[in-house]
């Protein structure tokens, strides 16, 4: 996604700003879920923080609320006070994007526990 917003729009910072609001609501629709799905498991089962499911979802619920209240403030002080080209921000960069990655892992391998048999459900 964010390639093509560089690609389309006519400057680098509008293109980093929409990247960052989209993000941002990424992130922010990956809590509200993350807290629904918690919430669902929690009512739906006694034991549930045994379930290798609603570890995942808490996991990814936790780094979710990492990006959003250390990461992404971080990353735009980095910006504000280095510039976009600076070693000490395209080094942070890639630290959210480690984090994005290893995010949508999770999220995969929680979409394969549940995915019609590809992987057994562990309860």
């Amino acid at each position: 996604m964010a390639p093509l917003v560089f690609a389309i729009l006519p400057t680098q910072a509008l293109a980093g700003e929409v990247v960052r609001a989209l993000f941002t609501a990424v992130n922010c629709l990956g809590a509200v879920c993350g807290v629904l799905l918690l919430l669902t498991a929690r009512a739906t089962s006694g034991r549930w923080l045994a379930q290798t499911r609603s570890r995942l979802t808490a996991v990814m619920f936790l780094l979710t609320l990492l990006n959003l209240a250390v990461f992404d403030p971080w990353l735009d002080r980095l910006r504000v006070a280095t510039g976009s080209t600076s070693t000490a921000f395209v080094w942070a960069h890639g630290v959210t994007a480690g984090m994005y990655l290893l995010l949508c892992l999770l999220g995969l391998w929680l979409v394969l526990l549940d995915g019609g048999g590809v992987m057994p459900a562990t309860e």
